[in-house]
């Protein structure tokens, strides 16, 4: 990603305020250059700090000249020495995002950790739905730490200005494998919903709508890690070419993002079409369809959130000032994957609730001592010819007993049946 690092000056309004005239004003070769031509033209009488603090019209003719003649670090230089010298605030919004990145990535790894017990403790094995769901949450928990300590520890919620060179470098870098694994664990996500579907609805043609999103889902995780893995020639470009140092060229990263938030929202609409338009038809009980309503609506939040991620996508990959720009998207990225999680893991999660709150939401241990009891022993069936010769008719004498027995607490999931099976045929005459 190369950014217009130079451009930043274009975008600092500088604050007012009273300069100490005793302190130094130091800036490199060019931008001294700059503001002496400057300060010749201006009708400040005052310092040359007091001058610069304070007017803002010199500030802008030294913004103009400065970008076009200091190379990026330089400018940077510029910029850190005068928002000292004027003694402008620090800002820093690393911590409420640190606070929010730990919270998300614990209530995920519960989230996920109880639909795993669940699949453990029913003895119902994994399918793949949760085997795509745990590859999507391994892919966030790098995702978190770099946000932490990759963006976080070089800058990210800071000014770029405030930070040193290798720190911009580092960030761009790890910004790089931040968007990989954001596409990958986002398009994983979906898979993982659709497999689920896949199982829920037996319907042919709602199963080839749902095979055939699932083929247009790995299309998008291929097409948009290769083009994000090689966007920029050399790929070392995405994080060395913000110096102007480095030959290369690199694609619209704005295009980029902007074409896989559209085609994830589109995604997402789309898959919350296909349950919905067959929730009618399921033979569930009302508490249970109220639950897969609630479980959809969910679904509708992650869209909110990747819909209200897009108006911080417009400076992605053109900021002049991107340690601090980056920062709403990172966050509003780092919340919509972990809501995403939560969202398909919805469905165990009723299961351990209602484990957990049985008289709220209705176990099926409950339902089934509402209803008639059953004796099941043993039970003899005899499977005649209707030919009413008895010479020649068949009799098939087949026995069999089934019994069920519970653990200790009765648990529905651990009821395991037993059945034993004796035949015997004999043929008359």
């Amino acid at each position: 990603m190369l950014f217009a690092i130079w451009a930043v000056l274009a975008s600092v309004v500088v604050v007012p305020v009273l300069a100490d005239t005793s302190t130094g004003l130091t800036l490199p070769a060019c931008a001294e250059t700059c503001f002496t031509d400057a300060l010749k033209t201006s009708d400040c009488s005052a310092g040359r700090v007091e001058c610069l603090c304070t007017d803002a019209v010199l500030y802008g003719e030294l913004v103009s000249c400065a970008k076009e003649s200091c190379m990026p670090k330089d400018t940077l230089v510029t910029l850190n020495t005068t928002s000292t010298t004027c003694h402008l605030p620090i800002r820093d919004e690393r911590p409420p995002l640190v606070r929010m990145a730990i919270a998300f990535l614990s209530v995920t790894s519960v989230i996920v950790g109880l639909r795993i017990y669940q699949r453990i403790w029913f003895r119902a094995g994994l399918n793949s739905d949760d085997h795509l769901i745990i590859l999507s949450y391994l892919c966030g928990i790098p995702s978190t730490v770099i946000l932490i300590v990759g963006l976080g520890g070089n800058g990210l919620g800071r000014d770029v200005w405030t930070v040193s060179f290798d720190q911009v470098t580092n960030f761009l870098y790890y910004m790089y494998i931040n968007e990989v694994l954001y596409f990958t664990q986002v398009f994983t996500v979906k898979l993982s919903i659709l497999a689920f579907y896949l199982r829920l609805f037996p319907g042919t043609t709602i199963r080839r709508l749902i095979w055939g999103t699932i083929g247009v889902t790995c299309s998008f995780i291929l097409i948009y890690d290769f083009i994000t893995i090689f966007q920029c020639q050399p790929v070392t470009h995405y994080w060395l070419g913000w110096t102007g140092e480095q030959e290369g060229r690199c694609l619209s990263v704005n295009a980029l993002v902007w074409a896989n938030a559209a085609s994830s929202i589109f995604l997402d609409a789309w898959m919350l079409g296909l349950p919905l338009s067959q929730l009618r038809s399921l033979q569930l009980h009302w508490k249970k369809k109220i639950g897969v309503a609630l479980m959809f609506s969910v679904g509708i939040f992650v869209t909110a959130v990747s819909i209200l991620r897009l108006q911080f996508l417009v400076r992605f990959g053109s900021s002049a000032n991107p340690t601090w720009d980056m920062y709403p998207t990172s966050y509003w990225s780092c919340v919509e994957l972990n809501v995403s999680v939560c969202c398909a893991c919805m469905p165990s999660m009723r299961l351990v609730l209602e484990r957990l709150f049985p008289r709220m939401l209705g176990s099926t241990r409950d339902r089934l001592h509402d209803s008639p009891p059953i004796s099941l022993s043993r039970h003899r069936r005899a499977i005649r010819s209707a030919d009413p010769d008895p010479t020649s008719k068949i009799i098939q004498s087949r026995e069999f007993q089934v019994e069920y027995f519970t653990d200790g607490e009765g648990s529905e999931g651990s009821r395991k049946e037993v059945s034993r099976w004796e035949t015997s045929g004999r043929r008359a005459g």
